[in-house]
């Protein structure tokens, strides 16, 4: 029997192929966007490096991946535009359910911006990410009204109880999600943004968090 390989695994697999880094670290609040202000994120972003410098490739981080963490599929408005008759998306509201919407709400990006990250970026290209990602042209009418049904919810660090769960630890971070049963995670995620709270800490992803809480310790990935 074969094995389908999900939307995660086959971009591991492009990026050994093409000796492209990947970087986990920036935040995916704006991708998490939730109606009732979920307890726990259910999306992480995934970037090409600033410093995955290849002849051929554009090497900007702003190739902006957002994977299910537990499906390991991609979140793409393009996934639920529907076509009308002509080949035009179709922009009645109508014609969307609340439940499409979401995933419009948080969906991918690609642009040539290049955001600051941990990375030097030089000042003449500072303001790219600004420019091509945050004021984009305006949404269409579809991503509009999802915008409004889908709020980001606020970080930690702002006031709110926002925390990735993939960080430093990539694919380790995942994993070891994944691996907690559905009806504790909410437990271990508020213990988690207490923490970061409470220590004043970097954020090191989930994985790192239940490899020094002995409490938890059973979830993580070596």
């Amino acid at each position: 029997m074969i094995h389908r390989q999900n939307d995660f695994q086959r971009l591991l697999n492009f990026a050994h192929r093409q000796k492209i880094q990947l970087d986990y670290e920036t935040a995916s609040n704006y991708h998490n966007r939730t109606r009732n202000g979920a307890c726990y994120p259910h999306n992480m972003k995934v970037q090409l490096m600033r410093n995955s410098w290849r002849l051929r490739n554009n090497p900007a981080r702003m190739v902006e991946f957002i994977i299910n963490i537990d499906r390991g599929e991609f979140i793409s408005e393009w996934n639920t535009y529907k076509l009308t008759e002509n080949g035009e998306v179709d922009s009645d509201l109508t014609h969307y359910s609340i439940e499409e919407l979401g995933e419009v709400a948080n969906t991918e990006s690609f642009n040539y911006g290049i955001p600051h990250g941990g990375y030097y970026v030089y000042p003449r290209f500072q303001r790219t990410h600004q420019f091509l990602d945050v004021q984009q042209p305006r949404d269409n009418l579809v991503r509009q009204r999802a915008k409004k049904i889908y709020r980001a919810p606020k970080g930690y660090h702002n006031g709110g109880q926002f925390a990735d769960l993939i960080k430093s630890g990539g694919v380790k971070d995942a994993k070891a999600w994944q691996r907690i049963p559905h009806d504790f995670r909410a437990e271990v995620y508020q213990s988690f943004v207490k923490h970061l709270v409470s220590s004043g800490m970097p954020n090191w992803g989930i994985n790192y968090y239940l490899s020094s809480t002995m409490r938890y310790r059973q979830y993580s990935v070596i």
